[in-house]
């Protein structure tokens, strides 16, 4: 069900918990994708995911949805590299999925000619 060639994945359901866990990220590290949820952040397995951010599985996360929500300012997830994390607000917005793919595809693009990607969050390290 997974490509292994995928740049990106989109994760959109709430039907799954753990959809996403330490096998599907070791498919998609054969790319090294990034990853967008704005679901349910049971879907992803968090623990695996924190795993596949900090081991270079994958190129990034961006992450509306968490597990807990909201997640506690001790949790690794906020010292993971390459990962945004934004208030669960996705769902409110008109037309979301169609100007996120279109955003994400224009990040991917300047992140690999290494130019400034839009929307970028300073979460003050």
């Amino acid at each position: 069900m997974l490509p292994a060639n995928a740049d990106a994945i989109n994760i959109n359901s709430s039907q799954t918990k753990h959809l996403l866990s330490h096998k599907e990220f070791d498919i998609l590290s054969r790319k090294t994708a990034f990853l967008s949820n704005v679901s349910r952040g049971a879907v992803i397995d968090q623990d695996a995911l924190i795993a596949a951010l900090t081991t270079g599985k994958l190129r990034g996360a961006a992450l509306d949805v968490t597990d807990p929500e909201p997640l506690p300012p001790d949790n690794p997830l906020w010292r993971a590299p390459n990962v945004s994390i934004t208030p669960h607000l996705s769902g409110l917005i008109f037309d979301y999925q169609e100007r996120a793919m279109e955003i994400l595809a224009l990040n991917l693009e300047r992140e690999a000619q290494g130019s400034v990607m839009l929307n970028t969050v300073n979460r003050g390290s």
